[in-house]
């Protein structure tokens, strides 16, 4: 049997692009960001806890401990490579407003999860850069607050694929290709009684991401560059042993299926997030073009 066909690719030099960079700030990216910051976190509480809870109405919270013990978490870490990015943006562009960026979390207290915009789509990257300094671990008003129920990868997705609107070719201004830029642990935490991927307890879902919100996203034709920050292992942590690490191979396969194609990056804040979040732009903005 013979086959035949074709297909041609452009690559298209200074295309029009729209950066929308979603942050996962929820409670899990306050813990260690190295295994040396986890050690340091569970040495110093009394229940042995590397999450750097923070809890607004306790002024003694782990997160003020771990600024006090120069912790690093893993939002902290993110936030800085964000910000860099911002500078490499700025240096590739080969004429003004080439691209635009907004920076997303998904929210800034527990008691109002919502996507919540830290610097709105803008093609003034020393503006973005600038107004990326706000983005922080979302506050939780006590510790259990709403059984941790804060990180839904449902919702975020669903709302960022509301705010961006239809792709283009990226040939002009009002062509804009969009690209969402995701930034996660890529463990979901959230009440979801009836849908889950795994087991629940009380209706709470802790689940590795569900790809089919990624796929609705793809399906309008805007590509997903995911950075996965690498979900480490907290053996001393009972919840983990119990519900995280029986999935927690499966993490890392489920946030790269989430991406298009050769847009997946891995990283622990070791091996440097900053470089990687640089390294993925760049493979978005020298992607060839498919045309036919």
């Amino acid at each position: 049997m013979v086959i035949s066909g074709k297909a041609k690719a452009t690559y298209q030099l200074g295309a029009h692009i729209d950066f929308y960079v979603l942050l996962d700030n929820t409670p899990s990216m306050g813990v260690g960001a190295t295994a040396a910051d986890i050690a340091m976190m569970e040495k110093n509480t009394k229940d042995t806890c590397a999450f750097a809870c923070h809890e607004v109405h306790n002024v003694n919270n782990y997160y003020n401990l771990a600024k006090s013990l120069g912790v690093s978490m893993r939002i902290d870490i993110v936030r800085k490579a964000t910000q860099e990015l911002t500078k490499t943006a700025k240096a590739t562009m080969l004429f003004a407003n080439q691209y635009r960026m907004g920076v997303y979390t998904f929210g800034a207290k527990a008691e109002d999860v919502k996507l919540t915009a830290a610097a709105t789509l803008s093609g003034d990257m020393d503006t973005v850069r600038s107004y990326a300094e706000a983005v922080g671990l979302m506050t939780i008003p006590k510790q259990g607050y709403n059984n941790d129920q804060q990180t839904s990868f449902d919702n975020a997705l669903t709302e960022i694929n509301k705010l961006i609107d239809a792709p283009g070719s990226g040939d002009t201004t009002n062509d804009r290709q969009k690209i969402l830029f995701f930034v996660s642990d890529g463990v979901g935490d959230s009440y979801k009684p009836s849908k889950c991927t795994k087991k629940t307890t009380g209706g709470r879902c802790q689940e590795p991401i569900d790809t089919s919100y990624c796929k609705l996203v793809k399906d309008r034709h805007i590509k997903i560059a995911v950075l996965y920050t690498t979900y480490l292992p907290l053996p001393k942590n009972s919840w983990y042993n119990s519900w995280i690490k029986p999935f927690q191979s499966e993490v890392s396969a489920k946030m790269q299926e989430c991406a298009s194609p050769g847009l997946f990056f891995e990283v622990s804040p070791t091996e440097g997030i900053t470089e990687a979040m640089q390294a993925l732009f760049l493979k978005v903005i020298n992607q060839p073009r498919l045309t036919q």
